[in-house]
């Protein structure tokens, strides 16, 4: 049986926030059909474990907490900052230092490992660390997992907020920016494998020219065994927003739906509606939400579910950020009708009117929300199809069989 070291830089979980999730579901699939080895090397831990019933999957599963060094330049001074962003980057400065890197490199030579997974750019720096210090022997197969594109999601966030950001904010996004693409460049030159979560990113990629072969790998997710739709016939329309709240597309894509769609719907819906925020971590203008009639902010919950079961449909109003997003797939798992934005929806193959509602306008947003509102019938049909399309592409299952093909 093959031997594979997967390689993160955040704990698998598949209860926890996207990449948490789509790494755990990796871990699986690999687990089926391979000896796997994982090596978490975390900065900023804070104590939480490989959940057990993961680490139980693994051959071997190793969590190395990862001190984060402090800048050597004073950036208190807004310029300075921008200086020491240049002269020390904070990805080498997150790195496992010299005595980690060593336990690192007697795992390798433990194991004649056949392929090495990386799962995203953090990962990879440290792999060819390794190499330049001639700590591994090259004899394995190299597979990157990009996940979404990086540089491309923050210039994406530097377009769409920019404005509202300070000088000194505007100048490190756009040098870290040209750092990544200069990491995702090298990469593409010297990896074999590079998975993106969806075709149009792989598209992106084929076009820079890469000499390693590009792949689609999209999120999934485990398909519930029973679905509820909200109560029938209830008096006030739920909605709900799922997403971890420190994500800055998820805050905001909500702040932008409150104060902007919200009072519009609830001026123009023939029906009383409410409005769930379920996600970890939200920041205190997020919480300043609940202000507004019939919306309420839970921030963390034990289980998404009893939340699905309740709402009548979701919405993802995300203007910037790229990769797919996990909590659509899921929102479509549980069977329910979702309004997204195209950003939102972005690379999942969902069909507008037909598996999803699309809208980018302020206006579009508050027409598509009006018709489920009023539509229980659409809504239905909806759900239907989104769960229809989990379960034929997006399942743990179907993204196992693509990585057991390329191994």
């Amino acid at each position: 049986m093959k031997k594979i070291l997967l390689m993160s830089s955040v704990i698998p979980d598949g209860n926890g926030i996207g990449v948490q999730r789509r790494i755990a579901n990796y871990l699986k699939a690999l687990c089926k059909h391979f000896e796997v080895h994982l090596l978490v090397c975390k900065p900023f831990y804070k104590g939480n474990p490989i959940p057990e019933s993961l680490a139980a999957l693994c051959e071997s599963a190793v969590l190395m907490p990862v001190d984060v060094k402090k800048s050597s330049f004073p950036t208190w001074f807004p310029p300075m900052s921008y200086i020491a962003e240049w002269l020390h980057p904070s990805y080498k400065r997150n790195m496992p230092d010299e005595k980690q890197l060593k336990e690192i490199a007697k795992l390798f030579a433990a194991h004649q490992f056949d392929t090495v997974f990386c799962f995203r750019i953090r990962t990879s720096i440290i792999l060819d660390r390794l190499e330049e210090a001639n700590m591994v022997k090259k004899s394995y197969k190299k597979i990157v997992d990009f996940d979404d594109i990086e540089s491309v999601a923050i210039a994406r966030e530097l377009e769409t907020k920019g404005g509202e950001a300070g000088l000194e904010y505007r100048l490190i996004q756009a040098l870290r920016i040209r750092r990544l693409e200069q990491l995702e460049a090298r990469f593409l030159q010297s990896y074999d494998i590079v998975l993106s979560c969806s075709d149009k990113d792989t598209l992106w990629l084929e076009q820079q020219k890469p000499k390693a072969r590009i792949l689609s790998a999209p999120n999934c997710v485990v398909l519930p065994e029973t679905v509820a739709h909200g109560e029938e016939g209830a008096e006030v329309v739920n909605i709900l927003f799922v997403g971890t709240m420190s994500y800055l597309p998820n805050e905001d894509g909500i702040i932008w739906f409150v104060k902007n769609i919200y009072p519009q719907l609830v001026k123009r819906s023939s029906k009383p509606i409410s409005l769930t925020l379920v996600g970890y971590n939200p920041a205190q203008k997020v919480r300043d939400l609940a202000r507004f009639e019939g919306v309420t902010v839970t921030g963390g919950v034990e289980s998404v579910v009893p939340y699905y079961e309740n709402c009548h449909f979701v919405i993802s109003p995300i203007r910037f950020g790229g990769g797919t997003r996990i909590k659509i797939l899921e929102a479509l798992s549980q069977e329910k009708a979702v309004v997204s934005t195209t950003v939102g929806a972005e690379g999942i193959e969902v069909e507008h009117a037909k598996s999803i509602l699309l809208a980018d306008s302020e206006e579009d947003f508050v027409k598509a929300c009006l018709t489920l509102i009023d539509s229980p019938s659409q809504r239905l049909a909806l759900g239907k199809a989104g769960r229809e399309l989990v379960a034929n592409h997006y399942t743990v299952d179907a993204i196992g069989e693509k990585i057991k093909a390329i191994i």
